[in-house]
């Protein structure tokens, strides 16, 4: 099964898998900030962001919000059933804990602070304002809010981005975005 980061499509990366070397940068660059402790993912699909998160080592707890529904071009073909079982399968021997539903419908029930907090679910702009509104308040002081899909052909995300913080504090190749608060 193709997935996103760890084996995506020849036409979206060319020769240079910057999926996966744009997201260790951002994970070296949060060890140097010195953050550790809870995170939190929003839209994990097949696992491949928790489990580099994992590999890692600098989080306690690694909590993962995904549905598994909904609508979805799948790369290979695949479905949501098998989407999970990859989840599962690459989370396995990390501290992950999934909470199956909606990000609408998880994120106010939690009841806990994140050090880190990772924004990769639905990329349309009310989608990620919404994420950004529900996330904020279970950041820590001092955390850090990222995303993925700070690009041209995502202007939701852009725009709610924008709105949320002005310009991120850091942006990586992978083009994933990140606010230090």
């Amino acid at each position: 099964m193709l997935t996103p980061r760890f084996n995506p499509p020849k036409a979206w990366m060319g020769d240079y898998n910057h999926y996966v070397y744009g997201f260790a940068d951002m994970m070296m660059k949060l060890t140097r900030m010195g953050i550790r402790g809870k995170a939190l993912e929003i839209g994990s699909y097949t696992g491949d962001t928790a489990a580099l998160m994992g590999m890692f080592g600098i989080f306690d707890e690694i909590h993962c919000v995904e549905p598994f529904e909904g609508h979805e071009e799948f790369l290979d073909g695949g479905s949501w059933i098998e989407v999970e079982k990859k989840f599962h399968s690459q989370t396995r021997n990390y501290p992950v804990a999934l909470h199956k539903g909606f990000s609408y419908d998880i994120l106010p029930t939690l009841n806990e602070q994140f050090d880190f907090i990772y924004i990769d679910g639905a990329h349309d702009y009310e989608s990620v304002r919404q994420d950004i509104q529900l996330s904020l308040p279970l950041l820590k002081k001092g955390g850090v809010i990222s995303g993925h899909d700070y690009q041209r052909e995502h202007r939701g995300v852009v725009r709610a981005v924008g709105e949320a913080f002005g310009q991120p504090t850091h942006r990586f190749q992978d083009d994933s975005w990140m606010v230090h608060r």
